[in-house]
């Protein structure tokens, strides 16, 4: 049997094995180049989420130390990349968030202007070099990628956060280190050990060891700059760029920028003076917590009887459960643990010596003494007519009508004083009914009824009086009082407690007072003003821009801000020669708040005039502003305000367009974005030119909050003239 050459399947298998060939060569090709593209893809969109991620926990550790409330902050650290079927993936992206060795921060060639307990421990604390020192860390984000080649590390230190490429480094949040435009550096430790490495989200949770509460004025030693020396974690092969950075978001707050040898070392203008806020924020385990050995105390003004005292830390803030010894006579009668606003407090019985003390208390600053007859329940009792160098003494008595006594004061001392409490205590009468109320009626709008031996009462306003200065309060009755005795007791800021007993008769010299703060010749007509709330909430810092012009003849004007229910003390003033100016006041806390802001016009240590308006520090400017505008004034003839927010970023960004008016009084344009909610960041900046176009004001986080944003005008004096303000929610939509 034959067999021939049979070749009918040949090219069915020959098509069969090119077709395999072709695709295999396809999956050999679709692995090399479209898998790694597609995952570098993958990678790259989990190092923009990642970098979201990274800056949320940035403002959360800002704002821990700020508001004392930890917000716990997930980080994705890693991602994975989609299944496939036929083709193969590297191994998960994997990432790590770590804190570096600690390090030392310096601020140097500064002196701290303070008083009493305060002034010794800072004056100790910065000891012969003149420098402040603590330690903190940086937190860096490291991920793994397999595709990325260039994806960057993220480095948090100082309220910056850097994006560390291979060959550059590029900021992504701005910084709040420094504010020169409100003369004010905040500087936040970080403390604590954490590293986490994973593919999955991790949970970082902030928690707040030194909330920012109390700041410190710092002046230069002598007119040299004062220096901030920050560690960095960045590599000094970058350090060209990190310097570019940190010059480019300081701007002008900074007269130089340096890096270097693993620090970032910043100059400041010597010649202005600043504020100081210190505060310290731990993650991960090991973070040290600050108590009373490194600490300080000072006396806290109480309205009753009381001795009250606040132990601050290292960071100079108030510090939750310090030991503070209580000595009675010499004696330790007991020992109290300081409350939430690390306050601790004691009321003896009668009046004896009190002393209050932390530690061993045998540093100057440990110990706080309360002399025999200011504290207990017999304080002041028998403190009647007080003559002393530095007491409130009764200066004169007048009766300017038959049933109205002026009672004037001087305060002795050197410092400002005030009457906090009134208690009408006796009154005689040689003959007749006794006179059993008086209404309180000046100086001011004052409206009080004391009834006799009903106690003491808060007055409405605090009766203050200038160091050196007079000052009238005037009591209304209802039938005649002329040839009785009245008698009448306060308890003031000292908590001195001090009966003024006053015979009846005769009116106030001419030229023994004068005004609101030594008679009663002020007159708040004579003066027109404006209060420009400024007040950052997230950093419970009140801040008013003051314009006033003063109508009368005077020596110096006195301008003021102080909490009206004076809770904490809080208060700023300067003084100024010019009738017609605008300043900065800065009470340092206490934001929310009622404050008393006051123009007093003085003439031969007397008042001539005074004006008070009332306003909550809470970026709502008070509704009695004055136009202090003239017929020679600049005007504000145009403006633009661009909502360039990253949302995403959280970074709040603003531009401003404007152009003030060719003539007229000029000297710069104030352009302010301040946050109104508590929970986002401020900024501003001051400009000379009459137009500017694409001036950017970015205050950092804050997105999808409400912004009040002011253009304010302020001519040649330093009075604001005209404006332009709006509120507006940062979102990247144009108001």
């Amino acid at each position: 049997m034959r067999f021939s050459h049979d070749r009918r399947g040949q090219s069915v298998v020959i098509g069969t094995v090119i077709l395999f060939g072709f695709l295999i060569v396809a999956m050999a090709v679709y692995q090399a180049q479209v898998v790694p593209t597609e995952n570098a893809n993958v990678e790259f969109e989990h190092s923009q989420q990642v970098e979201g991620d990274f800056v949320d926990l940035r403002n959360a550790l800002l704002s821990a130390v700020q508001t004392g409330d930890g917000r716990s902050t997930s980080v994705t650290l890693g991602t994975r990349y989609p299944q496939r079927t036929f083709f193969v993936n590297p191994p998960s992206v994997t990432g790590s968030v770590s804190t570096t060795e600690s390090r030392e921060l310096r601020v140097s060639n500064v002196t701290v202007d303070a008083e009493d307990n305060a002034a010794f421990y800072w004056d100790d604390r910065t000891g012969e070099n003149d420098t402040i020192t603590f330690d903190t860390r940086s937190l860096r984000y490291s991920p793994e990628y397999n595709e990325l080649r260039d994806g960057p590390d993220l480095v948090y230190e100082h309220s910056l956060v850097v994006g560390e490429f291979d060959g550059a480094v590029l900021g992504r949040t701005g910084q709040t280190t420094v504010s020169s435009d409100r003369n004010r550096i905040r500087l936040t430790a970080l403390d604590g050990d954490l590293s986490e490495s994973a593919i999955e989200r991790r949970t970082v949770d902030p928690v707040p060891i030194s909330q920012s509460r109390r700041s410190v004025a710092l002046n230069s030693t002598g007119d040299d700059p004062i220096v901030l020396e920050l560690p960095t974690d960045v590599s000094m092969e970058r350090a060209d760029d990190l310097e570019s950075e940190w010059e480019r978001r300081l701007g002008a707050n900074a007269e130089s920028v340096t890096v270097a040898d693993g620090v970032i070392r910043i100059e400041l203008d010597g010649g202005e003076g600043y504020r100081l806020d210190l505060g310290k924020v731990g993650v991960g385990t090991g973070a040290t917590v600050p108590n009373e050995s490194d600490g300080y105390v000072v006396a806290v003004p109480s309205n009753d009887d009381a001795a009250v005292v606040e132990v601050r830390d290292r960071f100079n803030n108030p510090l939750q459960g310090a030991n503070v010894s209580v000595f009675v006579d010499d004696d330790l009668e007991t020992t109290r643990r300081t409350d939430d606003d690390g306050r601790a407090e004691f009321t003896p019985e009668r009046s004896p010596r009190v002393e209050m003390t932390i530690n061993d208390g045998e540093a100057p600053w440990e110990g706080v003494l309360f002399r025999a007859g200011t504290v207990g329940s017999g304080a002041g009792g028998d403190n009647i007519n007080p003559s002393g160098e530095t007491d409130i003494v009764l200066n004169d008595i007048g009766q300017p009508g038959n049933d109205v006594v002026e009672l004037q004061f001087k305060n002795a001392g050197d410092e400002p004083r005030e009457f906090r409490e009134a208690e009408f205590t006796l009154y005689y009468r040689p003959q007749g009914a006794t006179r059993e109320t008086f209404t309180i009626t000046g100086p001011g709008d004052r409206n009080q009824e004391l009834s006799l031996r009903g106690g003491f009462q808060d007055l409405d306003e605090p009766f203050e009086i200038l160091a050196g200065a007079t000052k009238t309060m005037t009591f209304q009755f209802q039938d005649n009082v002329g040839g009785d005795l009245l008698g009448v007791s306060f308890r003031d800021d000292l908590n001195q407690q001090s009966l003024y007993l006053a015979g009846i008769e005769g009116d106030i010299e001419e030229g023994d007072g004068g005004g609101e703060n030594g008679g009663d010749g002020g007159d708040a007509g004579d003066i027109e003003m404006r209060v420009d709330d400024l007040t950052r909430l997230a950093s419970d810092d009140p801040e008013f821009y003051v314009s006033y012009d003063v109508g009368v003849d005077f020596d110096e004007i006195q301008i003021s801000a102080e909490d009206s229910q004076n809770e904490f003390g809080a208060s700023d003033q300067t003084t100024a020669t010019d009738g017609r100016n605008g300043v900065t006041l800065e009470p340092g806390y206490d934001a929310g708040s009622e404050f008393a802001v006051t123009v007093t016009a003085t003439e031969g240590g007397e008042v001539v005039a005074e004006r008070t308006i009332l306003t909550d520090a809470d970026t709502q400017n008070p509704t009695e502003n004055d136009d202090l505008s003239l017929g020679t004034s600049a005007t504000l003839d145009a403006s633009d305000i661009i909502d360039r927010t990253q949302t995403a970023q959280d970074n709040v960004r603003y531009r401003f367009d404007y152009d003030v008016s060719g003539t007229g009084s000029f000297s710069e344009t104030q352009l302010h974005v301040v946050n109104r909610n508590g929970n986002g960041a401020s900024g501003s900046t001051t400009l000379t030119q009459r137009s500017v176009n694409n001036a950017d004001v970015e205050p950092g986080n804050g997105a999808n909050t409400e912004y009040k944003l002011a253009i304010l005008v302020v001519d040649a004096d330093g009075a604001v003239v005209d404006d332009r303000i709006v509120v507006d929610v940062a979102d990247g939509t144009d108001p």
